[in-house]
């Protein structure tokens, strides 16, 4: 893997902020040549940040940082309130609630996801509340939450690439393939 580079943003909790963290990242991405993700980077940021407007209520940061051609998009903010991942969507069978936010093994993998995005994205708006960690879990490779050290958590999702057209090496797409998810992040503690 190598090294990656990373941008770090800081705004205050106000709703006009969520629009500036979506101009934020594509930026970002556009100037290192990542335009193949904006879309779902762009959804992916808007509800981490809406979480951190909405339930934290405080200031938050949004890093960036992309390596290999993949994208790692984690808000911080200083609360401990974890968010909670929605069981009413019909492919969340395998979440499991009693974890604190339905992840499989701390990774926010959860088998068994349709594998067509749309349809991911159209079963998450049935339910009635956290909406947006399901429509993370559905455009993102992974996500979770790790808690600082000196407090407050992070909220992360990491974002691949479109695999490249068939007959096309993985080092011949741009950014030189998918890369891989980040290290393991702790489990909510008990």
């Amino acid at each position: 893997m190598t090294a990656g580079r990373s941008h770090t943003h800081t705004w205050n909790a106000a709703a006009t902020n969520v629009a500036g963290a979506r101009d934020f990242v594509a930026l970002c991405l556009a100037e290192n040549g990542l335009d193949s993700v904006v879309p779902d980077a762009r959804l992916v940021v808007s509800e981490l940040v809406t979480n951190a407007v909405r339930h934290a209520g405080t200031r938050f940061t949004l890093t960036v940082l992309i390596q290999d051609g993949s994208l790692l998009l984690t808000v911080t903010d200083p609360t401990s309130t974890w968010p909670v991942l929605a069981v009413d969507p019909p492919f969340a069978a395998d979440v499991s609630p009693a974890d604190g936010m339905g992840l499989d093994d701390g990774l926010g993998l959860v088998d068994g996801l349709p594998s067509d995005r749309a349809s991911m994205v159209d079963a998450v708006s049935l339910a009635e509340g956290g909406r947006g960690l399901g429509i993370v879990a559905a455009l993102s490779s992974s996500w979770g939450v790790t808690p600082e050290p000196h407090g407050g958590k992070s909220v992360w999702a990491w974002i691949s690439p479109p695999a490249p057209p068939d007959g096309l090496a993985a080092g011949m797409s741009r950014g030189g393939g998918a890369g891989d998810p980040p290290p393991r992040r702790p489990r909510r503690p008990s």
